[in-house]
């Protein structure tokens, strides 16, 4: 007890108080001062902690020394009778005093004025993080600048009790598109492209459009339960982003119901066309959708086969016949299953299904298809891919099939495709381009028709387009010709982008028998030994698979070319090395001309006239640069 009264004589406990209540007013000052001129974090500490260490240094001086008229003096010199510090000590409580009334003002204005703004700052902060971190929105735009009268059908929603009718749903969509895509005057956007979109409808709709560089968009929906169907179908102007038309359709599930609704609804479209943008008057006698098939069941196990041939593999290909092979069963005059076996058919050998004789399966089915709808283009599309692929090929019979294709369906990108193709494999480029090019503007997302545009290109000479051609390709996932354009980039000198496209085929087909490694060392190394690489492969690849190596003139040939085995190429639509800029060895070869005329190329020739790059030597010769 005498010890606080003696602290309090000497005027420790005022000064202690008044020092903590001014440290703190100065640390609230600093704090505000340094944030503002934006002083490192260490500034703030320093100041804190000099703050700290000179409160005991404050205590001890109070404690010990006094302050007198005649300057500081220690207090054990002074006599009791003479201190001032009564005197000191007023003061010091009417500067505490001062320092609390400062200190008070400072938390009012702290409270009141200077939270609301750091509160307003921080809300202001969180929202923008919050809207930093969650999904973008989509930007609203709008097709400005497109055709009116265009338009894309997006894949309708599967509204179904257990979410399992998507091929069903996306049937029908598919024949609305079917049957717009026949009106004259009226663009309308590839299947491919736009069911691309499928499950991305929080794009919007004005966003859709623009991508797909249309005006108009259709949407829609398909319930099944039991035996009833709804069937709801709108039309979009993604201008505006309004509803121009909309129906609902309930109906008895039947087959007959279903051609029917589709038939309205793409009349209804039309008619609206016709009205709100002034579409041709001509093009309300708009194509019909006829009856196909008067079997529901045939026709579902259509659409179902229809949707695993989009994704077809080695494994799906004979479940997708036996589909096709049983709708026909249930209805024998369904032209458009006949059509689709013979499209599964002419593909199957080439992902090398066996176990049928696919030639004869084709043939049949595409016949049956042209004997029961002339009208249809797929089975004469098929049947000249189908002739091109016999060697020698009749090319003038196998273009005769392409041109009735496409009379039937000037829009069709797969008879497009396929004779742009063999026109290639002719030698004739710039009709080749043209029918490729052709197609991606049908369907830009057609990957066959850009790979097989880029290796036209290459064959042509345009090395720069064709490049880019192949790596967007190459980004979407395409692999197919990887072979030719690693033989491009090498003979260009990018062994590396030789090196990567040879691993990524390797790594997609599996196809060679010897480590890419060691074709590059082949197609580069100088004073290679060809003989006893390729001995010492053909007994690894014996002991490895236990069979003998047979080329199929497909990823093979590259084998082949890169050995300089030339003799082991085998004619094949799909690997035609006698265009390939960058194989001066095999063009200086004799095996050259002889897979031209082995192919019925040089017979072609004959009978239609030679390429500009090509020329006739006496009755029976002929030179290609």
């Amino acid at each position: 007890m005498q010890f606080f009264k003696e602290l309090q004589r000497r005027n420790v406990v005022r000064v202690s108080i008044g020092y903590i209540v001014s440290s703190w007013l100065l640390i609230q000052v600093a704090d505000i001062v340094l944030e503002n001129i934006g002083a490192p974090g260490w500034v703030m500490k320093t100041i804190m902690l000099l703050l700290a260490l000179g409160f005991p240094v404050v205590a001890f001086f109070s404690w010990a020394y006094e302050v007198t008229p005649d300057g500081i003096v220690r207090e054990s010199e002074i006599d009791r009778s003479q201190s001032t510090k009564h005197v000191t000590g007023r003061k010091l409580d009417r500067a505490i005093v001062g320092v609390l009334i400062i200190a008070l003002a400072y938390l009012a204005y702290d409270k009141f004025v200077l939270d609301p703004k750091r509160d307003a700052a921080l809300i202001e902060d969180l929202k923008h993080n919050v809207a930093a971190q969650a999904p973008a929105e989509p930007p609203i735009v709008t097709p400005e600048g497109t055709d009116p009268a265009s338009i894309a059908v997006l894949p309708f929603a599967d509204l179904s009790p257990d979410k399992d009718q998507g091929y069903f749903s996306d049937g029908i969509a598919e024949e609305i598109l079917n049957v717009l895509v026949r009106v004259d005057g009226l663009s309308v956007a590839s299947r491919t492209s736009a069911f691309g979109f499928k499950g991305q409808d929080s794009l919007g709709i004005p966003a859709i459009a623009e991508a797909l560089k249309v005006r108009n968009i259709v949407e829609g929906s398909v319930r099944k339960s039991g035996d009833t169907i709804r069937i709801t179908a709108q039309l979009i102007d993604a201008e505006t982003d309004k509803h121009l038309w909309s129906q609902t359709y309930d109906r008895v599930l039947s087959a007959e119901n279903l051609f029917a609704i589709q038939d309205e609804i793409a009349k209804a479209i039309v008619t609206e066309l016709a009205t709100s943008i002034q579409l041709k008057t001509e093009t309300l006698n708009a194509p019909t959708v006829s009856v196909a098939t008067e079997s529901l069941d045939a026709y579902q196990l259509y659409l179902r086969a229809r949707d695993m041939y989009r994704q077809r593999s080695t494994e799906n290909i004979p479940q997708i016949i036996e589909m096709l092979e049983q709708a026909l069963e249930l209805d024998p005059d369904y032209a458009q299953a006949w059509a689709g076996l013979a499209a599964v058919g002419v593909i199957a050998p080439s992902w090398n299904v066996e176990g049928r004789d696919f030639d004869q399966l084709t043939r049949d089915a595409a016949q049956r298809a042209i004997e029961l709808d002339d009208s249809l283009a797929l089975p004469y599309a098929v049947l000249g891919t189908m002739n091109s692929n016999y060697v020698p090929t009749d090319f003038v019979k196998t273009f005769e099939y392409y041109e009735q294709a496409l009379e039937r369906d000037p829009k069709s990108a797969t008879a497009l495709l396929w004779r742009g193709i063999d026109l290639a494999n002719v030698g004739m480029f710039d009709a080749a381009i043209a029918d490729l090019e052709r197609c991606l503007v049908i369907d830009p997302v057609y990957e066959n028709c850009r790979r097989f545009l880029a290796l036209t290109l290459l064959f042509k000479g345009n090395t720069e387009r064709a490049f880019a051609l192949f790596e967007t390709g190459i980004a979407r996932g395409a692999t197919s010709q990887g072979g030719m354009f690693a033989l491009a980039y090498i003979g260009e000198g990018d062994v590396r982008s030789g090196m990567f496209t040879l691993a990524l085929m390797d790594l997609a087909f599996n196809d060679y028998m010897v480590s890419v490694e060691t074709i590059v060392r082949a197609l580069t190394e100088p004073g290679f030994d060809y003989d006893r690489e390729w001995r010492k492969a053909l007994i690894e690849h014996e002991v490895k698979t236990g069979q003998k190596f047979e080329s199929d003139g497909y990823a093979d040939g590259l084998l082949a070319i890169a050995f300089r085995k030339y003799d082991t190429l085998t004619p094949s639509p799909y690997s035609s090395f006698w265009w390939h800029p960058h194989v001066p060895d095999f063009y200086a070869s004799p095996y050259r001309k002889q897979l031209i005329r082995k192919m019925g190329i040089y017979d072609y020739w004959r009978k239609v006239g030679f390429p500009p790059q090509c020329r006739p030597l006496g009755e029976d010769d002929f030179d290609c640069d």
